[in-house]
């Protein structure tokens, strides 16, 4: 069993701008043949001292972030088809 780690992430802007600083994400470890571990992480470290005064973090509500690994599994479920 060839058990490994993949991170995939996204940087977070709007439109006609770039990126804010966060980055969101999703740590996928092999545990099995047909089982992977998943946490979803959010790195804020590199938002700007003056955005954070401002803007209160996390900006994705928590629902939003569990929705998230339910469409994921759905998506990976469906991978496998």
């Amino acid at each position: 069993m060839d058990l490994h780690c993949e991170r995939l992430g996204k940087k977070l802007g709007g439109l006609g701008r770039g990126p804010f600083g966060h980055v969101y994400g999703y740590e996928l470890v092999a545990v099995g043949e047909d089982a992977t571990d998943v946490t979803l992480y959010c790195d804020w470290s590199g938002i700007p001292d003056e955005t954070r005064e401002v803007v209160t973090l996390p900006v994705v509500p928590v629902h939003m972030l569990e929705a998230s690994l339910d469409n994921l599994d759905r998506i990976m479920a469906g991978a496998g088809k």
